[in-house]
């Protein structure tokens, strides 16, 4: 629970939803005073008379939109943070929302404490970054006002010249020593009057051409270093000329306090752009895969499919720990200091996972993904496999983003084979709408895209595909594309990767597997960890393993738990209230008995960077993870720091063993029951795991999904389309909280053939299928509700 109380503000019409929000809100650890209005008027009034850490609003108010009420919100001043929720998972209306300054969106399917408190923490995060950007601009004010007193007691001459040779700016003290007046420059062209300023004709040619360099130049008497700098816009085009003009007859110490201000002005400059623009795309494409994986496989059998779904969301957060830890300072990436592993991988299994993470969101999209993949390619090599994923991720994603008919293929070949070496190529092809040729060269540029329309249209920093091409190059590969617009586009690039020796064909996880794959005992283990979800986590694996266990949720609870308890191991957050993880090592490391004060402490921390892992083992703890965690990392570790693990030397399959674990699992479930009932509340306890709020939302539902198909009943007898289109858009949300995903599909359905009067033909029967669907679902809810307890 964090401790700092955040002020929220929710604008919904549905009162189902109100509650859901509110109650996602309760359980995901802020301390929150909420305000909640149902309609626009009453809503926006509200919004810009306070202001709030963050507003919920939903995206279908009552004859208003979410878009509508943020731009009259936005034009009228407000400035709070807006996250919007709606029934639609529509890319297009998210993207719409973003353009006009929405925080974050949020599909009211994928409604959860988790996600709400991941928004919260964004909009927090935002809010301070504006903050903070005020403050930067206000420093960038004063050191421009620094540089004008400076040019102003400086024997310097700053000017600028347009690309027809006009003077736009011309001042500096040093125009006093030749008699001369900023009017009697600018406005005039350089070619009039070159003879009467020190500068060469053949040098402002020279620089208009597109040329940076710096000329000594004589006149009357005195000595001017000129430094020419040509202008260019955001597309590379040349715009002009900027130039410095250093009287440096006997003023060098103040030339060089010159060019150290102007140097801070353009370095915070470009600070800030950085800073403002590198986030969304890179940082939230990963995280969109990881929600929809998830999605699919709670969905889904504990099966085959569920393993290869979960490989795909391991990998995925590899890459998002990647991005997270070095696409975020982007000038280590231009200081080309990135480092790469060197480690055994199974190219054909990333390829397969990159197809599953894409699989989705094409099928959605009607798009098909081809992988043509050389037989003659060895499958385990030695290289970096999550940059290697990285890269054909980023291509992947633009290319199915820009394809709206036809296909992506991804080729992957063997180029050359030597003795220790295999040059592999991939190709990412597709059928979309194309580059234009004068863009070509500049597409791997930073914060560069192929126009400025992609932007607006698609979103996106410029960043991707130059990271791109920074790690393929930094590998020894090469990079290259081919493109015609509203034909298609073809990104190649090719890598060297090293043979693997024999003895290192086992996979790391089958290592691992070997070490540990014999022991039998059991370890009681304290969680110190202050996040509900994150222990949620931990218990369900604690569970798994089979092991005994404690929960604290702040350093000074862990303290008195050890104190009066027995423990071999301690998992230790880092940042929590009351007390973090360092103070209370240090606590029990120098204040406990002995025999208490060496328990073994495995810290567990979302900073992923070398020299926390050293901040902890300084502190006094035996070893650290990473979050989010390997859970066969975390449990070797407990095991290796409770001094419980055998020498045994069994050989056993780490895949296998996952299989039957989960095959023994399913044989356990009332598979018969779950086959027959339309309704599943599994998502509802989940959420909220109190009796009285799933009590509350079925008497509501029950209440309000019968009057809703009584509606869309109505409205079809009457042809009122808009009235079936308001009574599905009413009703959707609930019928995804219990569980009626059929209902909620055909509902949605519904809802858009009466929106754009499409297919009315089929409404009757459609709209008897969700009157049949509900009428069981409410009976199996009435049952349900006599099992709640008051």
């Amino acid at each position: 629970m964090t401790e700092k109380k955040v002020k929220l503000l929710i604008i919904d019409d549905d009162e189902v939803d109100r509650i859901a929000i509110k109650r996602a809100i309760k359980s995901s650890g802020f301390r929150a005073d909420i305000e909640l209005f149902e309609n626009y008027e009453q809503g926006l009034e509200a919004a810009l008379q306070s202001d709030f850490d963050c507003i919920f609003v939903d995206y279908r108010l009552y004859g208003f939109t979410g878009l509508e009420l943020l731009t009259d919100y936005k034009k009228k001043g407000g400035t709070s943070p807006v996250i919007v929720l709606s029934s639609h998972g529509d890319e297009k209306i998210a993207v719409e929302l973003m353009k006009a300054g929405a925080c974050d969106y949020i599909p009211k399917s994928g409604l959860s404490p988790e996600t709400i408190a991941k928004s919260i923490n964004y909009a927090l995060k935002q809010k301070f970054s504006k903050n903070n950007t005020s403050r930067i601009e206000r420093a960038l004010l004063e050191t421009e006002q620094k540089l004008n007193v400076v040019v102003s007691k400086s024997s310097l001459i700053l000017f600028s010249i347009d690309e027809s040779g006009i003077f736009t700016l011309f001042k500096g003290k040093a125009m006093e020593n030749m008699r001369l007046h900023e009017t009697d420059v600018v406005g005039k062209s350089v070619f009039e009057i070159w003879n009467l300023l020190p500068v060469k004709l053949q040098d402002v040619k020279k620089a208009l051409l597109g040329e940076e360099f710096k000329e000594l130049v004589k006149f009357e008497e005195r000595f001017f270093e000129v430094h020419y700098i040509p202008s260019r816009d955001a597309d590379g085009q040349l715009t002009g000329v900027m130039g410095i003009a250093t009287d440096i007859t006997g003023h060098k110490e103040q030339e060089h306090e010159l060019r150290g201000q102007i140097i801070l002005a353009s370095e915070t400059q470009k600070i800030k752009e950085q800073f403002l623009a590198n986030m969304s795309h890179e940082i939230r494409t990963p995280i969109h895969g990881i929600i929809s994986l998830s999605k699919i496989i709670l969905q889904s059998k504990l099966e085959k499919e569920q393993l290869n779904y979960l490989n795909a969301i391991r990998k995925s957060a590899d890459n998002l720990l990647v991005i997270i830890n070095d696409i975020l300072d982007f000038s280590k990436i231009e200081a080309e200091k990135m480092t790469f592993e060197n480690t055994c991988f199974n190219l054909r299994e990333l390829i397969n996972t990159i197809y599953e993470l894409f699989k989705a969101r094409s099928d959605e999209k009607n798009v098909s993904i081809v992988i043509e993949y050389a037989s003659d390619l060895p499958e385990l090599m030695k290289g970096d496999p999550v940059r290697l994923s990285q890269v054909i991720n980023n291509l992947m994603g633009n290319a199915i983003k820009f394809t709206h008919k036809g296909s992506v293929t991804l080729s992957v070949y063997k180029r050359e084979d030597k003795e220790n070496k295999t040059q592999v190529g991939f190709k990412v092809k597709d059928t979309g709408i194309g580059i234009a040729q004068n863009k070509l060269a500049t597409i791997f540029d930073s914060f560069s895209q192929a126009g400025t329309d992609i932007t607006r249209k698609y979103g996106g920093t410029g960043l991707g595909l130059s990271i791109a091409k920074r790690i393929v190059e930094l590998q020894e590969g090469t990079i290259q594309v081919e493109s015609k617009l509203n034909e298609g586009t073809v990104f190649s690039f090719e890598m060297p990767f090293e043979k693997p020796a024999q003895g290192e064909l086992e996979t790391e996880e089958t290592k691992v597997a070997e070490r540990y794959s014999d022991f039998k005992g059991t370890v009681n283990l304290l969680v110190v960890e202050d996040n509900d979800i994150n222990r949620l986590i931990i218990n369900k694996h604690i569970k798994d393993w089979g092991f005994d266990h404690g929960e604290a949720c702040n350093g000074l609870e862990a303290v008195e738990m050890i104190t009066q308890n027995d423990y071999d191991v301690v998992l230790m957050d880092i940042e929590m209230p009351e007390m973090n993880g360092y103070a209370a090592t240090e606590k029990i490391r120098n204040t406990l008995a002995e025999g208490k004060n060496n328990i073994p402490i495995l810290a567990m921390t979302a900073h992923a960077s070398p020299l926390e892992k050293d901040k902890c083992l300084a502190a006094g703890m035996n070893d650290y993870v990473s979050k989010p965690f390997d859970p066969t990392e975390v449990k070797n570790k407990i095991i290796d720091l409770a001094g419980k693990r055998t020498h045994a030397n069994v050989v056993v399959n780490h895949v296998s063993t996952v299989k039957a674990e989960v095959v023994e699992e399913k044989r356990g479930e009332p598979v018969a029951a779950s086959a027959v009932r339309l309704t599943d509340l599994s998502f509802l306890r989940e959420m909220s795991g109190e009796d009285s709020f799933i009590r509350e939302f079925l008497t509501l539902f029950l209440q309000n999904i019968p009057v809703s198909v009584g509606e869309l009943e109505s409205g079809l007898q009457e042809k009122d389309y808009e009235k079936i289109r308001m009574a599905a858009h009413k009703m959707k949300p609930s019928l995804n909280y219990v569980g009626l995903k059929n209902t909620y599909e055909v509902v949605a359905k519904v809802e858009k053939m009466a929106k754009e009067k499409i297919d009315l033909e089929n409404l009757p029967q459609m709209i008897k299928q969700v009157s049949d669907e509900c009428s069981i679902g409410c009976f199996e809810l009435e049952a349900e509700l006599k099992q709640v307890p008051a």
